[in-house]
Protein backbone atom coordinates (compact mmCIF):
# COMPACT_ATOMS: atom_id res chain seq x y z
CA UNK A 1 0.00 0.00 0.00
CA UNK A 2 1.30 3.50 -0.57
CA UNK A 3 2.28 5.19 2.51
CA UNK A 4 0.62 8.34 1.23
CA UNK A 5 -2.89 6.33 1.30
CA UNK A 6 -3.36 5.11 4.51
CA UNK A 7 -4.55 7.98 5.89
CA UNK A 8 -7.40 7.76 3.17
CA UNK A 9 -7.48 3.91 3.59
CA UNK A 10 -7.90 4.27 7.85
CA UNK A 11 -10.44 6.99 7.15
CA UNK A 12 -13.02 5.29 4.68
CA UNK A 13 -12.42 2.15 6.88
CA UNK A 14 -13.69 3.67 9.90
CA UNK A 15 -16.91 5.34 7.93
CA UNK A 16 -17.38 1.92 6.29
CA UNK A 17 -17.27 -0.56 9.75
CA UNK A 18 -19.41 1.87 11.50
CA UNK A 19 -21.81 1.97 8.55
CA UNK A 20 -21.75 -1.72 8.30
CA UNK A 21 -23.48 -1.59 11.93
CA UNK A 22 -27.09 0.36 11.06
CA UNK A 23 -30.32 -1.39 10.35
CA UNK A 24 -33.00 -0.35 8.76
CA UNK A 25 -33.98 3.57 9.21
CA UNK A 26 -31.34 5.39 10.39
CA UNK A 27 -32.18 8.21 12.29
CA UNK A 28 -29.93 11.20 13.26
CA UNK A 29 -28.19 9.27 16.32
CA UNK A 30 -27.16 6.72 13.63
CA UNK A 31 -25.99 8.95 11.18
CA UNK A 32 -23.60 10.15 14.44
CA UNK A 33 -22.50 7.44 15.12
CA UNK A 34 -20.90 6.78 11.56
CA UNK A 35 -19.77 10.11 11.42
CA UNK A 36 -17.80 9.88 14.79
CA UNK A 37 -20.47 12.68 15.92
CA UNK A 38 -21.54 12.51 19.62
CA UNK A 39 -25.34 12.22 19.40
CA UNK A 40 -26.08 14.18 22.48
CA UNK A 41 -25.00 17.31 20.60
CA UNK A 42 -27.57 17.35 18.11
CA UNK A 43 -30.76 15.60 20.68
CA UNK A 44 -31.88 19.34 20.11
CA UNK A 45 -33.60 19.73 16.89
CA UNK A 46 -32.86 23.07 17.05
CA UNK A 47 -28.93 22.60 16.42
CA UNK A 48 -29.12 20.74 13.46
CA UNK A 49 -32.14 23.51 11.76
CA UNK A 50 -29.33 26.06 12.36
CA UNK A 51 -26.73 24.42 10.91
CA UNK A 52 -28.71 23.43 8.12
CA UNK A 53 -30.48 27.15 7.95
CA UNK A 54 -26.30 28.11 8.04
CA UNK A 55 -25.71 26.19 5.09
CA UNK A 56 -28.12 27.60 2.78
CA UNK A 57 -27.59 31.37 3.98
CA UNK A 58 -23.79 30.81 3.38
CA UNK A 59 -24.14 29.17 -0.02
CA UNK A 60 -27.40 31.46 -1.21
CA UNK A 61 -29.22 28.58 -1.80
CA UNK A 62 -33.17 28.08 -3.18
CA UNK A 63 -35.46 25.97 -4.24
CA UNK A 64 -34.26 25.69 -7.95
CA UNK A 65 -30.62 25.09 -6.53
CA UNK A 66 -28.53 22.18 -7.35
CA UNK A 67 -26.02 21.46 -4.47
CA UNK A 68 -23.37 18.95 -4.51
CA UNK A 69 -21.90 17.91 -1.25
CA UNK A 70 -18.04 16.16 -0.83
CA UNK A 71 -18.00 13.77 1.90
CA UNK A 72 -21.72 13.22 2.49
CA UNK A 73 -21.08 9.62 4.48
CA UNK A 74 -24.56 8.37 5.82
CA UNK A 75 -26.48 11.39 4.52
CA UNK A 76 -26.36 13.69 7.44
CA UNK A 77 -26.71 17.09 5.84
CA UNK A 78 -27.95 15.70 3.22
CA UNK A 79 -31.33 15.05 5.20
CA UNK A 80 -31.66 18.36 5.83
CA UNK A 81 -30.41 20.05 2.90
CA UNK A 82 -32.06 17.78 -0.34
CA UNK A 83 -35.70 19.21 0.75
CA UNK A 84 -34.14 23.05 0.52
CA UNK A 85 -32.89 22.55 -3.09
CA UNK A 86 -33.71 21.52 -6.32
CA UNK A 87 -31.78 18.69 -6.74
CA UNK A 88 -28.83 17.14 -4.18
CA UNK A 89 -25.73 15.12 -5.42
CA UNK A 90 -23.49 13.56 -2.63
CA UNK A 91 -20.20 11.78 -2.85
CA UNK A 92 -18.17 9.92 -0.44
CA UNK A 93 -15.11 7.14 -0.48
CA UNK A 94 -17.22 4.93 2.03
CA UNK A 95 -19.24 3.01 -0.09
CA UNK A 96 -21.13 1.15 2.80
CA UNK A 97 -21.52 5.02 3.56
CA UNK A 98 -23.36 5.60 0.62
CA UNK A 99 -25.56 2.59 0.63
CA UNK A 100 -27.02 3.90 3.84
CA UNK A 101 -27.58 7.15 2.27
CA UNK A 102 -29.39 5.68 -0.67
CA UNK A 103 -31.35 3.57 1.40
CA UNK A 104 -32.85 7.43 2.93
CA UNK A 105 -35.12 7.75 -0.13
CA UNK A 106 -34.60 11.65 -0.88
CA UNK A 107 -36.27 11.90 -4.09
CA UNK A 108 -34.17 14.75 -5.50
CA UNK A 109 -30.87 12.97 -4.24
CA UNK A 110 -28.23 11.03 -5.95
CA UNK A 111 -24.87 9.24 -4.49
CA UNK A 112 -21.61 8.49 -5.61
CA UNK A 113 -18.86 6.73 -4.82
CA UNK A 114 -15.43 9.51 -5.65
CA UNK A 115 -12.67 10.92 -4.29
CA UNK A 116 -13.28 14.26 -3.31
CA UNK A 117 -10.16 15.39 -5.81
CA UNK A 118 -11.18 13.67 -8.78
CA UNK A 119 -14.71 14.66 -9.06
CA UNK A 120 -16.77 12.74 -11.45
CA UNK A 121 -18.75 15.54 -12.83
CA UNK A 122 -18.29 17.90 -15.71
CA UNK A 123 -17.31 21.47 -15.41
CA UNK A 124 -20.27 24.13 -13.79
CA UNK A 125 -22.32 21.18 -13.26
CA UNK A 126 -23.38 22.77 -10.46
CA UNK A 127 -24.60 26.19 -8.41
CA UNK A 128 -22.96 25.40 -5.41
CA UNK A 129 -20.51 23.07 -3.10
CA UNK A 130 -20.27 22.01 0.06
CA UNK A 131 -17.78 20.21 2.07
CA UNK A 132 -18.91 19.90 5.86
CA UNK A 133 -16.18 18.79 8.67
CA UNK A 134 -14.74 16.80 6.44
CA UNK A 135 -11.15 19.29 6.84
CA UNK A 136 -10.76 17.71 10.26
CA UNK A 137 -9.37 14.40 8.45
CA UNK A 138 -7.45 15.54 6.16
CA UNK A 139 -3.82 15.11 7.48
CA UNK A 140 -2.05 18.03 4.98
CA UNK A 141 -3.05 21.22 3.30
CA UNK A 142 -2.07 19.81 0.03
CA UNK A 143 -5.05 17.20 0.14
CA UNK A 144 -7.29 20.08 1.04
CA UNK A 145 -6.22 22.33 -1.50
CA UNK A 146 -6.78 19.57 -4.03
CA UNK A 147 -10.49 19.02 -2.77
CA UNK A 148 -10.95 22.98 -3.45
CA UNK A 149 -9.77 23.15 -6.67
CA UNK A 150 -11.86 20.19 -7.56
CA UNK A 151 -15.20 21.92 -6.07
CA UNK A 152 -14.05 24.93 -7.38
CA UNK A 153 -14.30 23.57 -10.92
CA UNK A 154 -17.26 21.80 -11.00
CA UNK A 155 -19.69 24.86 -9.80
CA UNK A 156 -21.23 27.75 -12.09
CA UNK A 157 -18.97 30.79 -12.84
CA UNK A 158 -19.94 33.20 -9.96
CA UNK A 159 -20.89 30.31 -7.60
CA UNK A 160 -19.95 29.71 -4.21
CA UNK A 161 -18.40 26.27 -2.26
CA UNK A 162 -18.13 26.35 1.52
CA UNK A 163 -15.20 24.55 3.63
CA UNK A 164 -17.59 24.12 6.71
CA UNK A 165 -16.77 23.30 10.36
CA UNK A 166 -12.99 23.77 10.17
CA UNK A 167 -10.95 23.87 13.50
CA UNK A 168 -8.94 27.10 14.41
CA UNK A 169 -5.35 26.48 14.57
CA UNK A 170 -5.27 29.36 16.84
CA UNK A 171 -8.08 28.81 18.77
CA UNK A 172 -6.93 25.06 19.55
CA UNK A 173 -6.03 25.76 23.44
CA UNK A 174 -9.66 27.51 23.51
CA UNK A 175 -11.33 24.66 21.44
CA UNK A 176 -9.72 21.35 23.23
CA UNK A 177 -10.21 22.69 26.73
CA UNK A 178 -13.73 23.74 25.25
CA UNK A 179 -14.38 19.67 24.04
CA UNK A 180 -14.41 18.96 27.72
CA UNK A 181 -16.48 21.90 29.27
CA UNK A 182 -19.01 20.28 26.41
CA UNK A 183 -18.53 16.37 27.26
CA UNK A 184 -19.59 17.32 30.59
CA UNK A 185 -22.37 19.71 29.78
CA UNK A 186 -23.84 17.06 27.89
CA UNK A 187 -23.36 14.18 30.50
CA UNK A 188 -24.99 16.57 32.74
CA UNK A 189 -28.06 16.90 30.87
CA UNK A 190 -28.40 13.19 28.29
CA UNK A 191 -26.57 11.33 30.71
CA UNK A 192 -23.52 9.39 29.83
CA UNK A 193 -22.81 9.06 25.98
CA UNK A 194 -24.71 5.88 24.11
CA UNK A 195 -23.12 2.64 23.57
CA UNK A 196 -23.63 2.10 20.41
CA UNK A 197 -24.23 -2.10 19.66
CA UNK A 198 -21.61 -3.28 17.18
CA UNK A 199 -22.39 -6.49 15.32
CA UNK A 200 -19.51 -8.35 13.14
CA UNK A 201 -16.87 -6.50 14.16
CA UNK A 202 -14.52 -9.25 14.56
CA UNK A 203 -14.38 -10.95 11.71
CA UNK A 204 -13.45 -7.42 9.55
CA UNK A 205 -10.73 -6.98 11.94
CA UNK A 206 -9.20 -10.50 10.85
CA UNK A 207 -9.85 -9.49 7.61
CA UNK A 208 -7.85 -6.08 8.27
CA UNK A 209 -4.91 -7.95 9.68
CA UNK A 210 -4.89 -10.47 6.79
CA UNK A 211 -4.94 -7.61 4.28
CA UNK A 212 -2.57 -5.94 6.48
CA UNK A 213 -4.89 -2.55 6.40
CA UNK A 214 -4.43 0.65 8.06
CA UNK A 215 -6.78 0.54 11.60
CA UNK A 216 -10.29 2.39 11.06
CA UNK A 217 -9.55 5.96 12.35
CA UNK A 218 -10.97 9.96 11.91
CA UNK A 219 -8.42 12.85 11.92
CA UNK A 220 -8.24 15.95 14.28
CA UNK A 221 -6.30 18.45 12.51
CA UNK A 222 -6.32 22.37 12.76
CA UNK A 223 -5.72 24.56 10.26
CA UNK A 224 -5.30 28.70 10.18
CA UNK A 225 -7.26 31.32 8.00
CA UNK A 226 -4.74 32.60 6.13
CA UNK A 227 -3.83 29.10 4.46
CA UNK A 228 -7.43 29.63 3.08
CA UNK A 229 -6.57 33.68 2.05
CA UNK A 230 -3.25 32.26 0.31
CA UNK A 231 -5.09 29.28 -1.67
CA UNK A 232 -7.50 31.83 -3.00
CA UNK A 233 -4.74 33.86 -3.73
CA UNK A 234 -3.26 30.91 -5.46
CA UNK A 235 -6.10 30.21 -7.42
CA UNK A 236 -7.73 33.68 -8.15
CA UNK A 237 -10.57 33.43 -6.51
CA UNK A 238 -12.48 35.32 -3.81
CA UNK A 239 -12.63 33.66 -0.40
CA UNK A 240 -14.91 35.15 2.24
CA UNK A 241 -13.95 33.73 6.52
CA UNK A 242 -17.08 33.31 8.12
CA UNK A 243 -18.33 31.75 11.72
CA UNK A 244 -20.11 28.92 11.97
CA UNK A 245 -24.15 28.32 13.02
CA UNK A 246 -24.82 30.49 15.79
CA UNK A 247 -25.64 27.28 17.77
CA UNK A 248 -22.62 25.56 17.44
CA UNK A 249 -21.05 25.24 21.13
CA UNK A 250 -17.50 25.58 19.32
CA UNK A 251 -18.27 29.33 17.41
CA UNK A 252 -15.44 30.91 17.36
CA UNK A 253 -12.76 28.42 17.71
CA UNK A 254 -14.16 26.99 14.42
CA UNK A 255 -14.79 28.55 10.72
CA UNK A 256 -16.16 28.48 7.55
CA UNK A 257 -14.21 29.38 4.09
CA UNK A 258 -16.70 30.24 1.31
CA UNK A 259 -14.77 30.49 -2.10
CA UNK A 260 -16.41 32.10 -5.30
CA UNK A 261 -15.74 30.86 -8.28
CA UNK A 262 -14.64 33.84 -10.82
Amino acid sequence: MNTGDKWKKALTGFFAERAYELGPNPDLADHCYVSGRDPRAWADRRDYDDLINSIVVQLNLTSESRILEVGCATGFIALGLAPRVSHYTGVDLAKPALAVAQSLRLPNAKFHESDGAKLPFPDNSFDAAVCHDVFINLPSWDVGESIIKEMIRVVRSGSPILIGSTPDEEKREEFEKRVTEVQAELSAKYGEAPVHKERGNRWRYLLRRILKQPTPAVGCYYYKRGQFLDCAERLNVRVDILDVHPRSPYYGMRFNARFIKP
